[in-house]
Parts: C-alpha cells; structure tokens; sequence
C-alpha cells in the first residue's frame, strides 16, 4: 500500500490522523523498559542475555516511522537471519528465544518491532497487515545495501505466516523457518486456535459492524490473542498480558480485522520459492500442532519439521530453546550455502 493511500483511508474514515499515534508510547529503548528483564527472568539462566550481550538498538526510518530494530551484527555471518514476533511478543523477545543464542554461534541476527509493538513509533498511521508485509521486504531491500549476503526468516507465532508472506514478494529471502504457520483468513483455522470458538465468531461479526459504522477503535490485544496460552508459565502470562509493550497493548481493531482476511499472496500449494522449515512446540496450547502441520503439509516443495520437546508456545525449557537456535542455525546455514535467486524487487 502506498503513502497515499494511507493518507486517502485516514482522510475517507473521517477520524483525525493524529488519533492513530495515540498507541502503546512508551520507551524508544528497552534500556528504559524494565519489563522485558522481568520476562527474561523465566528463562533458563544460561539463556538470559547478561548485560554485556545485550544486542544494539537501530532504527529504520520507514514511512514516516522509526521501526525499531535489536540487532547482534557480524560480517563474518554467512549469513542474515531476520526474526519476526507475533502478537503478544517483540523484538526484544526474539532475541531473547533464539537472536542472543544465535548471535553467540556466529550467526548475525536482527529482530524488529512491527508498528505497534515494541520501541517502534509510528506516529499519525493507520496499518494493516498487508502493509507489516511490505515493511519487512523494504527493510530487506534496504538492508541489502549494506551485503549482498543471503537473508532467512524466522517467525515467531504469527510471524511465520508474515515470514512466508513476504517471501512471497521479495525473491532475497532464500529460506523461510518459523514455530508456526496460521492463514488466518479461513474460518476453520481461526476456530481451531479461538479458546471459544462460538464466542470468537460473534466478535468477529460485532468487530465488522463497528468497522462498517465508520469506527476505529484501538482494543486490547489480549482479547484477540490468547493471554493464558501464549505460554505454559501462568506467572509469565501474567506479566506479559501487563507490558503494554507486548501482550498488553492496544491495536487498532481495523488491523486484526486485515489480519483475519488476508489471504496468503501465493497458495502454498503453488509454492515454490525457498525451502520452509518448521519448528513445532510440543506442548502448544496457543496454536494447534495440527493447524500447522496441515499449512506445511501443503507445500509441495523443499519442507522440514522438527518438534521442540515438552516446549509450549513461547519455549522455556533448556532442551527445546538449544535444539531452536540449532535448528535455525543449521537451517540457515544450509540456505546460504545453496541460495535461491536473489534478484531485486520493487
């Protein structure tokens, strides 16, 4: 979507452009956000960043908005690796899972905050989720600038839906991983990982019929993700279902409802452009293993999976956190070694 639509959409809902900047402000640096500390404290010790490693804080200017970016550079890397969250989690959570464990096996890594979450500002826009697609093949054409070296995704939750998304439009990503892979936009995935199904369809009728009235109301994310699956530590839940800078912030309500009806750009039974991985949590309570197992199970190209053992949504224990970062590692390593075309594109 192009700057000037954005300005039509504002300008056609009759709502001031100023409203829409008025979401999650909070620290532009998670040196200024305790929170994320508190959560590090549920990992394992021997996986919490100590405050040497922590990883640079960049920003990518980008429509207007400063996107803000943890990043663990190395030129030696063969290749870049570029986390995504979902909803519910950030950058700095990206780190926390797999980009400081990565970083320390020689990969380099960065992670960035979506518009909306995070340390990312994103003053006087109105987003959808076609537009999180664009900005992520733009930050990769940008970064592209800097190397010519081959560029994986990793995405966390519904991160591996917006990994594979962009893949499909950007022909530098030369692989794609993720812990899951959702299409949102059939009915029969949304009821599989809705806790109360019934429920959730009649919100999503009472959300359109907001919409449709001319409405754009901000909401609570954790009435539209689960706050009580996001892991298997009801205490972690707690706390993030708390941050404003993860699962408990606002979002437009017009942004879930694109995220619901967006359709991958290309079917993944026609799917073939890089190899995709998938790293199942065992134990996921928040997104059914079969939902994606069913979504991988439809590509007929280059495809893996591996289960994290005893992990849930958001992987604690030691085993399934190491056997990730390997994973993604070896994954990663395997693509760069046998790149697909990385051609540009606008």
């Amino acid at each position: 979507m192009s700057a000037s639509s954005f300005e039509y959409e504002i300008a056609a809902s009759g709502v001031e452009p100023q409203s829409f900047s008025q979401i999650n402000l909070g620290p532009t640096s998670y040196n200024d956000a305790p929170a994320w500390r508190e959560i590090q404290g549920f990992f394992p010790s021997q996986w919490q960043i100590p405050p040497s490693e922590q990883p640079e804080e960049e920003t990518y200017d980008w429509r207007g908005c400063s996107i803000h970016i943890d990043s663990y550079r190395n030129s030696g890397s063969p290749v870049r690796v570029l986390m995504l969250h979902g909803l519910g989690t950030n950058a700095r959570m990206m780190s926390m899972v797999a980009g400081h464990a990565l970083a320390r096996l020689g990969y380099e890594t960065s992670a960035i905050d979506m518009p909306y979450v995070g340390a990312t500002r994103a003053p006087h826009r109105r987003f959808r989720y076609a537009d999180w697609v664009q900005l992520v093949s733009d930050y990769i054409n940008a970064d592209h600038g800097r190397d010519d070296r081959p560029v994986v995704l990793f995405g966390f939750s519904v991160g591996g839906m917006l990994s594979y998304d962009v893949s499909c439009i950007n022909h530098r990503v030369a692989g794609v991983c993720a812990t899951s892979f959702i299409d949102l936009s059939q009915q029969k995935v949304r009821r599989e990982i809705a806790p109360n199904p019934d429920w959730s369809m009649l919100m999503e009728k009472i959300g359109s019929f907001v919409l449709r009235c001319g409405f754009q109301p901000n909401i609570p994310l954790k009435t539209f993700a689960s706050p009580t699956t996001i892991s298997n530590e009801p205490r972690l839940n707690e706390v993030l279902a708390s941050d404003p800078a993860s699962l408990g912030g606002m979002f437009p309500l017009a942004f879930l409802d694109s995220l619901r009806w967006h359709k991958p750009t290309i079917d993944p039974e026609d799917y073939d452009l890089c190899p995709v991985a998938l790293f199942q949590p065992e134990l996921d309570y928040n997104i059914p293993p079969a939902t994606n197992a069913d979504f991988i199970s439809r590509i007929p190209g280059n495809t893996e999976t591996t289960v994290l053992p005893a992990a849930g949504h958001i992987p604690l224990n030691i085993e399934a956190l190491q056997m990730l970062a390997d994973n993604i590692g070896r994954f990663a390593k395997r693509c760069a070694d046998h790149p697909t075309s990385c051609q540009p594109t606008e």
